[in-house]
């Protein structure tokens, strides 16, 4: 599906449903040049009656629709088109996607078709058309008549082939060219790109009912490097779809490496699926065509009548899970690591300012752990997250070090390129290394692929290799934010691929807890905690106070503690300065809940707070999809209740255990005269639970819900054998 994924390509077929907009060449002089349309091969525009030339280094940008900025209104009774031939194809896809929303009742759309088309041009152009008719049957869906398409001027173009509907009334209605906008998209304060530039339109008439149809073209006319040419697509979403393909086409003498991912996994329907998981083999048909005296082989996948993912809670992402296709044309990493590597070498340059920066920062630090911390911990504070790209060097290589420290500021790349120069100043090896976060999905390409959302830092001390994220703010090192846990990671420089192991669960997500409990022969219940936190948990902590004014921190503390018991009240609170990186984030408070141990007759019963757990994750019987955490999790909780004289335990606690490969679980309890010392710990290794160990993680999951709910009982003995023994109270 195009909405995930709009990589490289290009396609043969185009419907003529009416006039195309006029294109404009904007030139990098000032001037301009205009006509229906432009063709682009090897470097040079021409116009189609080839009366004249021009370069592409004189051409800024290619626009599609005049010069037009804004919107105009949208077409009327003009666009209305009495196209029999249309009218009969769109009123049976219609009817084709209604047949199919039959099978799926409630569903908010069918999408009739679902095409993507890539071709890697004889001349290294790099172009994308996708062609698109679906359903609406909610409102929701109403936005499928809106298009946005981006684009880099100078590099790239998009340009709307057509659009247009049927109404539920029958008629068709067809986008006006005039309608359709460039515009510089919003950069917001944190991302800009000079370059980029967006398309918008809007279709008329689309309401609950209408069948929207569109297509568009993506051309990268210059790319940076054309063998960068990475094409995938996604099969399945969350509506039915009556078909979907991928065209992949490339110049016969270059190779073609595809692969499949979760391919017979989808709920397709049909004697198409039957016969491919009977026959599973390569699920592609090829062919060869000649185009402009240019020979290319192309591999097309489809799929049919194939119904909408089915969620379950903390599933993987969509993108993990659907079936799915990739395409490369590199054999091997050597190309890509040495293109990216050398970028990247060219940036990492420990200059005079960057080394004044790195004694200055680890002046008071002696051991090599301390200065990388410290280094760290600078980068994470004074360099501000702010992304401007506008080329493939500087995406992926980021910018110079040296203009990083001046600007104050830079995106992840950025921030890794400066963090490497400066351990580089103090003798420690590092390198930027790019990962896709775990919020995308695993992914482990077959063949050589640039993929990634994110980059981050692989140092080498001489206690052994660290990552390293100093994008974050919060994270106190060495933590790693939980995002980039279990990912590959890719490190051009060396040329290696890594998965960045899950950390235990103390350390990726921990709380330790020292508590003090007293019981009131009034049922008040007077708490002390001293709480240390690790990883996301802290971070996560540090950051949300950070936002919080000093003089409101108090009353923020005491919404927490009503949360957990209405009524309670807050005695005494302190903590770190959450600005301190280098000072573990703590919380240290006490307070009372009054009457918070209930009474029947002479037994009195106490939960204590905060010891029920719950985890929704496991609330279906049977899975389809592993479960996926974030990271691993942990906590460890040690109290001491001291029990009003004249109360006795009804019985004693006995331990708990329970013991799993994913998840552990622990109470020991100890008796001490009017004391109970109690020890909870939990820990969870695993960040995902394969669907084969599903059943018995539920079961132990559950099995330590009810032993959360358990409450302490107590017997108010009379005054007379208050002072006895507990065997003689017995």
């Amino acid at each position: 599906m195009q909405r995930c994924r709009l990589l490289l390509g290009c396609c043969l077929f185009l419907i003529p449903v009416g006039p195309l907009a006029r294109e404009t060449l904007i030139l990098r002089d000032g001037g301009r040049r205009a006509t229906e349309a432009f063709l682009f091969e090897k470097g040079q525009f021409s116009a189609p009656d080839a009366t004249a030339t021009l370069p592409a280094t004189m051409v800024s940008d290619w626009w599609l629709g005049g010069e037009s900025q804004k919107s105009t209104a949208a077409p009327s009774s003009s666009g209305v088109v009495p196209d029999s031939a249309a009218l009969e194809t769109l009123t049976r896809w219609r009817d084709e996607a209604l047949a199919l929303a039959e099978h799926y009742p409630g569903c908010r759309g069918v999408q009739v078709l679902d095409a993507g088309f890539f071709r890697l041009a004889a001349d290294h152009r790099h172009v994308y058309r996708y062609h698109f008719a679906g359903l609406v049957l909610n409102e929701e869906l109403q936005e499928w008549g809106n298009l946005s398409l981006g684009f880099t001027e100078g590099r790239s173009r998009v340009k709307v082939l057509f659009a247009r509907c049927l109404t539920p009334d029958g008629h068709i209605l067809t986008l006006d060219p005039r309608a359709i906008a460039i515009v510089r998209p919003g950069s917001g304060t944190e991302f800009f790109d000079p370059n980029a530039r967006q398309l918008n339109a809007n279709l008329p008439g689309v309401q609950v009912g209408t069948l929207v149809e569109y297509m568009f073209e993506y051309e990268t006319f210059a790319p940076e490097d054309w063998r960068l040419f990475f094409a995938s697509f996604y099969f399945q979403g969350d509506v039915p779809v009556c078909r979907s393909t991928l065209e992949v086409s490339v110049p016969v003498d270059i190779t073609l490496f595809s692969w499949e991912e979760n391919w017979h996994q989808a709920g397709e329907s049909g004697l198409a699926a039957f016969f491919s998981r009977l026959w599973p083999g390569h699920p592609y048909q090829r062919r060869t065509e000649t185009v402009a005296g240019a020979k290319y082989q192309s591999r097309t996948w489809e799929k049919r009548n194939i119904g909408p993912l089915v969620t379950e809670p903390d599933m993987p992402p969509w993108t993990e899970v659907a079936p799915a296709v990739y395409t490369t044309i590199l054999t091997d990493w050597t190309h890509v690591n040495r293109l990216i590597g050398d970028l990247q070498r060219e940036r990492i340059v420990v200059t005079p300012e960057i080394q004044s920066t790195a004694d200055t920062v680890t002046r008071e630090a002696r051991a090599q752990t301390d200065k990388v911390a410290a280094l760290y911990h600078w980068v994470q504070k004074n360099i501000r997250y702010i992304s401007i790209k506008s080329s493939l060097s500087s995406g992926w290589s980021g910018h110079p070090a040296a203009a990083t420290l001046h600007n104050g500021y830079g995106d992840c790349t950025d921030k890794s390129i400066l963090f490497c120069a400066l351990l580089r100043a103090i003798g420690v090896e590092a390198e930027p290394v790019v990962l896709r976060t775990n919020d995308e999905g695993f992914f482990v390409p077959r063949y050589p692929m640039v993929f990634g959302n994110h980059c981050i830092t692989e140092a080498h001390l001489a206690t052994g290799d660290l990552f390293l994220d100093a994008t974050t703010q919060d994270h106190r090192f060495p933590a790693l934010r939980a995002d980039d846990h279990g990912v590959l990671a890719l490190n051009f420089m060396r040329g290696t691929r890594r998965v960045i192991p899950v950390p235990p669960g103390m350390e990726a997500h921990g709380k330790a807890s020292v508590e003090s409990m007293e019981i009131s022969a009034a049922a008040t219940l007077r708490v002390s905690s001293s709480c240390r936190y690790a990883g996301d948990y802290e971070a996560a902590l540090r950051g949300g106070w950070k936002q919080v004014p000093e003089p409101l921190r108090s009353p923020i503390m005491q919404q927490y503690l009503n949360g957990i018991a209405p009524g309670a009240q807050l005695e005494s609170f302190r903590m770190p300065d959450p600005q301190d990186l280098a000072v573990p984030f703590t919380l240290d408070f006490s307070y009372h809940i009054p009457g918070f141990v209930s009474a029947t007759g002479a037994l009195r019963i106490l939960q204590l707070p905060e010891r029920e757990r719950h985890f929704p994750e496991v609330a279906l019987e049977h899975r389809r999809y592993p479960i996926v955490y974030r990271t691993s999790e942990a906590f460890e909780r040690r109290l001491t209740l001291r029990i009003p004289s004249g109360w006795r335990l009804v019985q004693n606690p006995s331990d708990a255990a329970v013991q799993n490969p994913h998840v552990s679980y622990r109470e020991n309890y100890r008796l001490a005269g009017q004391a109970l010392e109690l020890t909870i710990s939990f820990a969870r290794c695993s960040q995902r639970i394969p669907v084969g160990d599903y059943g018995a993680y539920r079961k132990a999951l559950r099995e330590i819900e009810e032993l959360t709910k358990k409450p302490l009982f107590f017997e108010v003995i009379p005054a007379a054998t208050a002072g006895a023994k507990p065997s003689e109270q017995r």
